[in-house]
């Protein structure tokens, strides 16, 4: 096998197995960088520059990374501008990510960083064939590499205490999926590709489960939208709950208003 074989995955034998010791070795491998760098993070005696400068050191090779590997492909494998395009709601993560990391945007981060932690994780526990292979070639490496930096860098700004979501900042939120879901399902058709028969949404999966007479992406939708605001709950109880009980008086203090009204 030559360096250009690994570099395509030209060579690679796909050996039907879906869990199969590469993605073991892989998943392994990943979770204790992950757990690592999260205690790094949490660690108080640690000064915060310094977590801070790993951070930004992280973000800036994962954005390194996602114009390498684009070369890379565009070289030796001959992808197009379309192949190469961010379709993929993990590939689009993979640059968004690290830019809004970067930036410090509270708004980006509102809008992005949920969606592509939750993205990352499912690819790592339902990775189909990804990882059904006989060794680890680039292309395999490049996806593990661009998952496990979507993975680190919200859980790092979480573990540091730099950014706490809110089911206040649900809309935001709901924006970032929307902008994905017209990224999966609009642009790609532009570019003249098929979404149904592609499906990078993972829309018409059946994931986590189908219901007999409903279209699988309405399932897959509502299902999201509601993990989605329950993990906001969970990731930040105190201001969540907080904001839940002041939107509910002011509900009901407008319709006491309304019942002396009339």
């Amino acid at each position: 096998m030559s360096f250009k074989d690994w570099l395509t995955g030209d060579k690679v034998t796909n050996t039907g197995i879906e869990y199969s010791p590469i993605y073991w070795i892989t998943l392994s491998v990943v979770l204790l960088i992950l757990i690592l760098l999260i205690v790094f993070s949490a660690l108080k005696k640690i000064p915060n520059k310094i977590k801070q400068n790993v951070l930004i050191g992280i973000a800036i090779f994962q954005l390194a990374f996602e114009v390498v590997w684009r070369i890379i492909f565009a070289v030796f494998k001959g992808s197009t501008f379309v192949n190469l395009w961010p379709m993929y709601p993990c590939n689009l993560g993979g640059i968004i990510v690290p830019i809004v990391c970067l930036l410090n945007s509270k708004k980006g981060k509102d809008l992005f960083y949920l969606f592509a932690f939750v993205g990352a994780l499912l690819s790592f526990a339902l990775p189909g064939n990804m990882y059904s292979f006989d060794y680890m070639a680039f292309p395999l490496l490049k996806s593990a590499l661009q998952h496990t930096g979507i993975l680190i860098i919200p859980a790092m700004e979480y573990s540091m205490g730099k950014y706490r979501p809110s089911i206040k900042d649900y809309p935001l939120l709901f924006v970032g999926c929307l902008i994905h879901f017209l990224n999966c399902e609009g642009i790609d058709e532009w570019l003249g590709l098929d979404p149904a028969t592609n499906d990078y949404m993972y829309l018409r999966q059946g994931y986590p489960f189908e219901i007999p007479g409903i279209p699988s992406p309405f399932v897959t939708i509502i299902f999201a939208l509601i993990v989605f605001a329950s993990l906001l709950i969970i990731l930040n109880p105190k201001e969540s709950i907080a904001y839940i009980k002041g939107k509910f008086n002011l509900l009901f203090s407008k319709q006491k208003k309304h019942v002396k009204g009339e």
